[in-house]
């Protein structure tokens, strides 16, 4: 399990750099008034399949780890805040989908994809610096 605590970890990083590609051209997009292209789905389907990912690790490790009771950091709300980033991520796609025009795609990707950044960046504040308990 060390291995996969080692990847959950190192994998944050590509989640990172994913998520600014997608917000950068999400924002790109908004503010120049493009159309919505088959990239720009492709961009932000990448930024939610690395959460899906970095989310699937973080469940078997958290699992692993309660059931043979090694202490953790911010048991709780570690977890919690990831599973938001999860529905943010998802939610972008979803209601990027629905909406009419190219500049309401873009807004609602934005928006859901800054969110959970904002929260991907407290969550991994918070296993940062928690003290293992």
């Amino acid at each position: 399990m060390q291995f996969l605590l080692h990847a959950h970890s190192g994998w944050r990083y590509i989640v990172i750099f994913v998520c600014a590609l997608a917000l950068i051209n999400l924002l790109i997009g908004l503010a120049a008034s493009k159309p919505w292209t088959k990239k720009d789905k492709l961009v932000t389907l990448l930024f939610v399949l690395a959460v899906d990912i970095q989310l699937l690790m973080g469940v078997v490790l958290w699992i692993w780890q309660q059931a043979i009771g090694i202490a953790q950091r911010a048991t709780w709300d570690h977890p919690i805040t990831m599973i938001l980033v999860f529905v943010m991520a998802h939610s972008a796609i979803k209601n990027a989908k629905r909406a009419e025009t190219d500049k309401e795609k873009f807004k609602a990707a934005f928006f859901r994809l800054l969110i959970a950044t904002l929260l991907m960046g407290f969550g991994i504040w918070r296993i940062t610096t928690a003290v293992p308990q």
